[in-house]
């Protein structure tokens, strides 16, 4: 087997089909999903960064020089926290956190052929992905939502990416007209 181990968590729980269809689920859904191919992109290095791997900054704009996505990218040997907030409108928005965490370090990552006496030596690959939807500026609240273990609650954490995505010096100019 030369394939790693993919463990592939979608946190988006029943959240109220009323709220939903007031709040513009489906263009959320397909603003974050959306290709960025050919939007208009400018990079920055982070001013804050977590790991001796670095973290950039890459924002893109449609061409009427409104925004459409911000991608934060934190990078470590043992892991890639990508946070991606997709802009509906200036009130509506969805923020992605795609975490991928690896057993061992990103150099090391191809299966270990085994030595006499070893057994076969498989890393592990794993990635989370969950979403924060925003409507009016305020994060919706799954029903029945559960974080794994060691997680934060979900308002919370969706508390402080929005402060991360909206408000950090390093972007905040290009955030200005986003509902808060």
């Amino acid at each position: 087997m030369k394939t790693p181990v993919l463990l592939f968590t979608l946190a988006i729980l029943s959240l109220s089909k009323p709220a939903l269809a007031d709040c513009g689920i489906d263009a959320m859904m397909a603003a974050i999903e959306a290709p960025l191919d050919s939007v208009q992109s400018v990079e920055r290095d982070a001013s804050d960064v977590k790991s001796t791997e670095g973290a950039d900054w890459k924002i893109y704009r449609d061409k009427d020089g409104r925004l459409n996505t911000i991608i934060r990218t934190d990078y470590g040997e043992t892991f890639r926290l990508e946070t991606r907030l997709s802009v509906v409108n200036r009130k509506d928005y969805i923020i992605e956190e795609h975490h991928e965490r690896y057993s061992n370090p990103i150099g090391d990552l191809l299966p270990k052929l085994p030595g006499e006496n070893e057994a076969v030596r498989l890393p592990s690959y794993r990635i989370i992905k969950t979403y924060f939807f925003f409507c009016g500026g305020r994060a919706m609240m799954p029903q029945n939502y559960e974080p794994l273990p060691g997680e934060e609650s979900y308002a919370a954490k969706a508390a402080e990416l929005k402060r991360m995505m909206l408000d950090h010096p390093d972007i905040k100019e290009f955030t200005v007209g986003l509902v808060r």
